[in-house]
Order: C-alpha cells, then structure tokens, then sequence
C-alpha cells in the first residue's frame, strides 16, 4: 500500500501473535502508532471486532474492515 501512495499507520504490537514485528511493518514504510493515533485514521483494518471503547474513540466518517461475529 505504501508503494501506492497510501500513509499506513500499524499498531505497536498488532502482528505479535502472527510473529510479525514492529520493526518488518517499518521495514515496508508503515509508521508505528499507539491504539489512539490508529483509531484516528479515515479506513481502519482490523482482526477482530472492535470494542465499544475502539469504537466510541474513531473519528467521525471513518471506514471500518473488520471481522465480525454476530453469534
């Protein structure tokens, strides 16, 4: 995405279970940002569902891909 243009903001930690460190995000040209600066993004990607929390703190109009379990 990068090589596309696109800024990429990973989450400290986000690839930890997946053994992908920060360090191969920022190897590709993603910045690494804390849980707040990456809720504060126009298209947020994630695994699982977000929390209340995570949700109540994106910015208004952002898009959201997410995972969802509705059981």
């Amino acid at each position: 995405m990068t090589k596309l243009g696109f800024k990429v903001r990973v989450e400290s930690g986000a690839g930890a279970f997946a053994d992908f460190s920060d360090e191969s995000y920022k190897a590709v040209g993603a910045e690494i940002v804390n849980t707040d600066e990456a809720l504060n993004s126009d298209l947020i990607l994630k695994v699982r569902p977000p929390n209340a929390n995570e949700v109540s703190s994106m910015k208004d109009e952002a898009g959201l891909i997410s995972f969802l379990y509705p059981a």
